[in-house]
């Protein structure tokens, strides 16, 4: 049986990478959904709610944060409404706060899974270079197959996806 770890949030492009997760590997697959929560802690300045700059003057920074565990709880709960927006099939779901990268990562090694899909988000080589790209990140990292899915148009009509990473090609489409 084949192990898929979806990477999931609430973005459009994640559940239409899920819609195609399942459509490539049925319900035959087993399937893991990823939401990964960015880290909860905040520096703000005292008495500025937007923040301050070095040094900080009356004292230090005021460390705003988050239960780690709630906010873990609510990244499981984004996958779990992400895997059923997607209709992809009696996902098991998983939380992490953190990194995105290194989250998924982790969950596909504890996980042992086969692939790992993620949808694009279409930055331009800006955007990349200023925020980076997870799915970028993922295929230069991983050492399981990953299949990146953009949301695209072709001629057709149809839709467009994109297969990248160490062997992920190998195998696809032939039927």
């Amino acid at each position: 049986m084949t192990r898929v770890l979806i990477g999931l949030d609430s973005s459009p492009q994640s559940a239409h990478a899920g819609r195609v997760a399942h459509r490539l590997f049925g319900d035959s697959a087993e399937y893991l959904a990823i939401s990964v929560a960015s880290d909860p802690a905040i520096a703000v300045g005292p008495g500025r709610p937007w923040g301050s700059v070095y040094p900080w003057y009356g004292g230090g920074p005021d460390i705003v944060s988050e239960d780690p565990e709630q906010v873990r709880a609510r990244a499981e709960s984004t996958a779990a409404e992400a895997a059923a927006r997607a209709q992809v099939p009696a996902a098991a779901t998983v939380g992490e706060v953190g990194d995105p990268v290194a989250g998924i990562l982790a969950a596909a090694e504890e996980h042992a899974v086969d692939v790992i899909v993620v949808g694009s988000e279409g930055k331009g080589w800006w955007g990349r270079l200023l925020d980076g790209s997870v799915s970028e990140s993922l295929v230069r990292k991983a050492d399981t197959p990953v299949l990146v899915v953009k949301e695209a148009e072709d001629a057709d009509g149809g839709e467009g996806v994109a297969v990248e990473g160490v062997g992920a090609a190998r195998g696809f489409g032939d039927s």
